[in-house]
């Protein structure tokens, strides 16, 4: 038995390149389960489905693709005569009235069940409505007649649902001539129990189910045994951080397997209840990017989309947070509303526009009344839609430049309305939450690990503070792999003006977690475990991790308090970026560089230093000064512009491919001037051209 998936993408947008149809790989899982000689796959091109010889032919769509997916229903048709083609995804799940006669039947409501029993009818050759009339969960043609059966019930116990087959996360790109493999996203819970205007549980919520936590860190862990190149995983559940005690054993859980070292995870949370709590154990987890349902900086226009316990006071501390913590955040909003007024429509733009930065995303859309929610009622109800029309295309909502969509609005005309929608579109000229600043730091953290390493088994301490923004690049994970029983503590740069006074670091957790606790923490849902509080600070180690750029205080205020918890002997690691480097030029030079450059912790930068000026700063000795050279791509500079910095540089420019500069103190002198270590007092220099591989 050979089953092809159809599931078309609009070639154009990048949205289709990163997000692959996991429910088909959930399908495909419940069929090999039961029939395990088939054979699935799934393609985005028609004439791919037609070379594939299927025996059944599944085609997956959304409202705003439902017209393409007829035509190409009705193409394939013409090509595989006597072919079943079955119709699956959310359209037809809200408007099973609507199923065209193109397709044989129509799957309604969850579908792994409802699959299985359909392909069991196939194998024994009884596809007729005597038999489809038992299988609840379809709509189907019985002569002229839809035929809607009862709904089926939901899976309660979602543990006993198949493991999606990921291997057939994949398809023939026809733009690039080249097999595209989806990333392998992961669903821990089912439903959401809120009720936005414009979502299809508006009309119906659902009571959340969730994976038991040992099934979600076995499905990771799977993904990461199949797929090791993975370093992302996206959560696609409707609403991932809901419950603060669920995500507190769920972080227990991938914490106590190691996975939030191998993997950055890409949630969404609700604003309205996200606080400090969750933040810290998304962080612990390793969760690199949150994106929120902000919806609306409007009050009234806020209420009407979400309900009246939602306010933009929380959508403004959902952004804070975030910030406080390093989590990148980006929020969606609509626009367009039938109520909303010109004035408010202004308003919604500023508060994107004030809020990026700290958000480095924002996702914004006109308001598409799409089936099943409790808009499309409203859009009903105004003449606007209805369930039997013909043509779904308006209902692109991906398409910012499309000019023939619904238009509802009260108060302004859509000639108003489409020269303010370009300023919007201007807005998002400017997101970069996707995964290319996720690649940054992973490049980062690929020269910087060999380094770290070697300086911990190197000095073996007994207690380190590495002072880092990133989430990737921990010293703690390096010396848990190496074996060492050294604490480390965590300090992120952002947190530094708490950083005043020993006292301060009696709060310390010592399981390498932030070196400050949040006064308003909830221990019940804290995953870090207790240990003896220090009556006094002694560091044997200090890391600065590419931070002291980012620190707001005057580094050389920033150095000596650095200084005075380090203990007796102990010594200073400072990795800073090399301000000569080809890249940061050619960013100065075209007066694009500004304290909010990257718009996100923890690539914001303040200043730069030279090695020389860090050195003037130090209250401790040089013992040893490094490099890290990134191999050459080519410099961004010209010929013409190097020779002339050439001349106007004293120092000159040997360092372009530096990516950063090291310099390691000598052991602070205890308090009658002894060193309690051998101090290399030479200032010897020791290069880190390093090649990963």
């Amino acid at each position: 038995m050979r089953i092809t998936f159809l599931n078309l993408k609009d070639y154009r947008h990048q949205h289709s390149l990163v997000s692959g149809p996991i429910g088909l790989a959930y399908l495909a899982g419940a069929a090999k389960h039961r029939f395990p000689g088939i054979h699935v796959q799934i393609e985005v091109d028609v004439d791919q489905v037609i070379a594939s010889k299927p025996d059944i032919i599944g085609v997956s769509a959304y409202t705003e693709d439902y017209s393409q997916s007829i035509e190409a229903a009705r193409y394939l048709r013409r090509k595989l005569p006597g072919t079943p083609i079955w119709l699956g995804g959310p359209h037809i799940n809200a408007l099973p009235n609507t199923l065209a006669r193109d397709f044989d039947l129509g799957v309604v409501g969850e579908g792994e069940e409802t699959f299985v029993e359909l392909l069991e009818l196939y194998d024994r050759n009884q596809l007729d409505p005597d038999h489809l009339k038992a299988v609840n969960g379809i709509v189907y043609w019985d002569n002229d007649e839809r035929v809607l059966t009862p709904e089926r019930d939901v899976i309660q116990d979602l543990d006993q649902i198949i493991l999606p087959d990921r291997s057939v996360m994949k398809t023939y790109w026809p733009p690039s001539q080249s097999v595209l493999h989806w990333p392998q996203p992961i669903y821990t819970s089912r439903g959401c129990p809120f009720k936005c205007v414009f979502c299809i549980f508006s009309m119906d919520s659902q009571k959340v189910r969730y994976h038991s936590v040992e099934r979600v860190v076995a499905e990771i862990e799977d993904i990461l045994r199949h797929h090791p190149g993975q370093q992302h995983i996206t959560i696609h559940d409707d609403l991932f951080a809901l419950s603060k005690k669920r995500l507190a054993a769920l972080t227990a859980g991938i914490r106590e397997a190691g996975i939030h070292k191998k993997v950055s995870f890409v949630c969404m949370a609700k604003a309205s209840i996200f606080n400090d709590d969750m933040a810290r154990l998304m962080r612990d987890m390793n969760v690199s990017v949150v994106t929120f349902g902000l919806e609306s900086g409007v009050e009234r226009i806020l209420k009407y989309l979400k309900g009246e316990r939602n306010k933009v006071e929380h959508n403004v501390n959902a952004i804070e947070v975030c910030a406080r913590h390093g989590i990148r955040m980006g929020g969606y909003f609509i626009i367009g509303t039938p109520h909303e007024t010109y004035h408010e429509l202004q308003d919604a733009y500023w508060f994107i526009r004030n809020h990026l930065p700290p958000m480095v995303m924002a996702g914004i859309y006109r308001l598409t009344p799409f089936p099943g929610t409790k808009f499309w009622q409203e859009a009903v109800e105004m003449g606007l839609v209805s369930n039997d029309m013909e043509d779904w295309r308006p209902f692109n909502y991906l398409n910012q430049d499309k000019r023939d969509f619904l238009f509802f609005n009260k108060h302004y005309s859509l000639e108003t309305f489409n020269q303010a929608y370009p300023h919007f579109v201007r807005l998002t000229d400017r997101n970069h939450l996707g995964m290319g600043t996720e690649k940054q730091e992973l490049t980062i953290k690929e020269y910087l690990e060999p380094l770290m390493r070697e300086t911990l088994l190197r000095f073996k301490p007994e207690r380190t503070l590495e002072v880092s923004g990133f989430s990737r690049m921990l010293a703690e994970w390096l010396a848990e792999e190496e074996g060492l029983t050294g604490k480390v503590d965590l300090l992120r740069p952002w947190e530094f003006d708490r950083f005043a006074n020993p006292e301060s670091l009696a709060n310390s957790d010592h399981s390498g977690h932030s070196a400050l606790v949040e006064p308003a923490a909830d221990p019940e849902f804290s995953t870090l475990s207790e240990a003896p509080k220090p009556s006094q600070p002694a560091y044997d180690l200090i890391i600065v991790n590419l931070a002291l750029e980012q620190i707001a205080a005057k580094p050389e205020l920033v150095l000596a308090r650095l200084s005075e918890v380090l203990a007796p002997g102990g010594r200073m690691l400072l990795i800073c970026y090399n301000p000569l480097n080809s890249s940061m030029l050619s960013q100065l030079l075209a007066g694009r560089w500004f304290s909010d450059f990257w718009g996100m912790r923890p690539f914001d930068m303040l200043r730069y230093f030279g090695p020389k000026q860090l050195e003037n700063l130090l209250p401790l000795e040089v013992a040893e000064r490094g490099r890290l050279e990134i191999p050459s791509q080519g410099s961004p500079l010209s010929t013409e512009v190097l020779e002339l910095l050439g001349q106007i540089t004293p120092v000159g420019l040997a360092g372009l491919n530096d990516m950063a500069y090291t310099v390691l103190t000598t052991p602070k002198e205890a308090q009658g001037g002894q060193y309690l270590q051998a101090a290399d007092k030479s200032g010897a220099r020791r290069d880190f051209a390093i090649h990963p591989s």
